[in-house]
């Protein structure tokens, strides 16, 4: 019988550290880059197009890395939470408070309130308006 076979008994195998396949295209350099694209509301096309990578490379990446793919999201809210920082900061500032009262959803001081009306600012008196459209 000439079978040959890969292990035999006695023997042991040694095993083997070295990486099957295409090398890994995110570097940390190029997650450095991603992340820095994110921060700024780039979309995924955006920021792969900066880091110079592919988008299914960013997709391949996140799916061995979970992790990352729930960091992309909060990185990506980052610029609309800058943006509430700097209006709440400002909110000391009359046309500011106006703007953001009207503005801010399920406030009762939006101009197209489900209700039905309007409130404007008049000397800093409010009134209250029939809404027309």
């Amino acid at each position: 019988m000439s079978d040959k076979t890969i292990s035999r008994p006695g023997t042991t195998l040694k095993k083997t550290t070295k990486k099957m396949g295409r090398p890994t295209v995110l570097t940390p350099e190029n997650i450095k880059v991603l992340k820095s694209a994110f921060m700024v509301g780039a979309t995924d096309e955006q920021a792969c197009a900066f880091a110079e990578v592919s988008t299914s490379a960013l997709y391949r990446y996140i799916d061995k890395h979970p992790d990352f793919g729930e960091k992309k999201t909060y990185w990506k809210q980052n610029p609309v939470l800058v943006a509430k920082n700097t209006v709440v900061k400002d909110l000391k500032d009359i046309d500011t408070a106006k703007w953001y009262l009207e503005k801010h959803p399920k406030s009762e001081f939006n101009i197209k309130s489900p209700k039905g009306f309007r409130i404007q600012t008049k000397d800093m008196k409010v009134e209250f308006i029939d809404y027309e459209g």
